[in-house]
């Protein structure tokens, strides 16, 4: 019996995913919807599921690929492009963390929640477009409906990892990894999660979402911070003192976040839980299929 509060406690999760997914999933596929009958077509370059386009031969070609009749056309030889052979595998990360439960106001999504519908929402374009998905602790990609489901639940399972669990992950060549979290963490432990996937995938997108009070300390007067396990408190008299040595620190932490992006040459993004859901999918999926 001693086991029995771990499992009403699990269940109780399970219960609340379950109340959460089709609220969350409704709103991601909403958003999806604007993109997908909007102005922004995908995949024009070819005729067909067959044929997607030609380009340059390089070594490790099939010499089959060949297109003699285009390559007849110029100094250069090239193939043919098949849609399989550029279909890309996108892994999903989404924190799910105590931290990522906040909002300073009621009027503003958690983070938790705006994380989820983006992540789900990009989910279902790229499932739309034929691409493979999948979860990152899973290493498995698919492209149905299961597959949605089964990424819209693990992004609302709670979860105490800030990072992604990356140090025993292989993606295979050529994946996309897109995460999403608050990356509040020391930036040496976000370095080092990153640093195991760097040699595993040359594309990847990091959204960092934060709630506007926490880019800004949005608060007058006397204000009592606690930890997320509620072990450590610390009160300040008047907050107006330490905001702008604040908003120096957290701009430097994301700037920190930025600039190892950029070294991969990964893509970074910093997405505020007042920003319009619709203009940053917008922005997002934009990248998404330049990155293809």
């Amino acid at each position: 019996m001693r086991f029995l509060p771990d499992l009403l406690t699990l269940r109780s999760h399970a219960e609340e995913t379950a109340a959460t997914l089709p609220g969350l999933m409704i709103q991601a596929e909403k958003l999806a919807d604007t993109i997908l009958h909007g102005d922004h077509p995908k995949r024009k370059a070819g005729m067909g599921e067959k044929f997607w386009q030609y380009r340059e031969y390089v070594t490790g070609d099939r010499p089959q690929d060949i297109d003699w009749r285009q390559s007849a056309k110029s100094d250069q030889v090239f193939v043919k492009q098949k849609e399989w052979q550029i279909t890309r595998q996108t892994f999903f990360w989404c924190a799910r963390g105590q931290s990522m439960a906040y909002r300073a106001s009621n009027e503003r999504p958690r983070k938790a929640d705006y994380a989820a519908i983006l992540v789900l929402a990009l989910a279902i374009l790229l499932q739309k477009s034929k691409e493979h998905i999948g979860l990152l602790s899973e290493m498995r990609t698919g492209r149905s409906d299961a597959m949605i489901e089964k990424i819209g639940r693990t992004v609302l399972e709670q979860t105490e990892d800030p990072l992604p669990n990356s140090a025993e992950v292989s993606l295979p060549k050529n994946a996309y990894f897109i995460g999403a979290g608050d990356f509040l963490s020391p930036i040496e432990e976000i370095a080092a999660s990153f640093h195991h996937l760097f040699g595993r995938t040359e594309n990847a997108l990091i959204l960092q979402i934060l709630d506007p009070a926490e880019l800004s300390l949005t608060y007058d007067g006397r204000v009592k911070f606690q930890t997320m396990d509620h072990s450590e408190s610390h009160v300040i008299q008047n907050v107006s003192s330490v905001r702008d040595a604040y908003e120096a620190k957290i701009q430097a932490h994301c700037r920190a976040i930025q600039h190892i992006c950029e070294q991969q040459g990964w893509t970074y993004k910093l997405c505020v839980t007042d920003q319009p859901l619709h203009s940053v999918l917008h922005e997002l999926y934009a990248q998404l299929d330049g990155g293809v």
